[in-house]
């Protein structure tokens, strides 16, 4: 967990405010632990459908029963459903997937590919799987603009900058 720190980040701020409401003689702060990496895990899942839902609703009109349906069908998936318990990374690996695909019909210029690579660079911290996303966006930025030498550059810059908030944490 040393190289995730905000997956910890995350879980710690949600277990204060959970232990802020919780007197210390309560039983129930023994759980608090669990709770808050239940809520994390939740946090992730949703965060997931949500940009599911909205990537979908770029090529299907999505009513809420579409929304219901989707949600349904993302969570039957056996990684969420166990992975929702546990401190692990099964919701964060789909997030991964999803956060990629979104950001790949968005990218249109340098611009936007450096603020992808630092974007990625701190959701590093959250789960190394981050990098394939890295690799993904450049690749097709690279694909969309083979006939240009200048976009090897930029691939290198975007790297670059998707190691600074990992060398600012080391």
């Amino acid at each position: 967990y040393q190289n995730r720190p905000l997956y910890l980040v995350s879980s710690y701020l949600i277990y204060q405010s959970l232990d802020f409401f919780v007197k210390e003689s309560n039983s129930f702060t023994s759980v608090l632990p669990e709770l808050s990496y239940f809520i994390v895990q939740l946090i992730y899942f949703v965060t997931a459908v949500f940009i599911t839902i909205k990537i979908l609703a770029k090529y299907f009109v999505i009513n809420k029963t579409d929304i219901i349906m989707v949600t349904v069908l993302l969570s039957l998936n056996p990684l969420i459903q166990f992975g929702v318990f546990t401190p692990s990374n099964h919701t964060l690996t789909f997030l991964v997937f999803v956060v990629s695909i979104y950001c790949l019909e968005k990218l249109q210029n340098s611009k936007r590919l450096f603020f992808y690579s630092l974007m990625f660079g701190f959701l590093f911290l959250l789960n190394r799987s981050f990098f394939i996303s890295l690799i993904a966006i450049n690749l097709f930025f690279l694909y969309k603009n083979r006939n240009r030498y200048k976009i090897l550059l930029l691939n290198g810059i975007s790297i670059v900058i998707f190691f600074i908030p990992n060398f600012l944490y080391k």
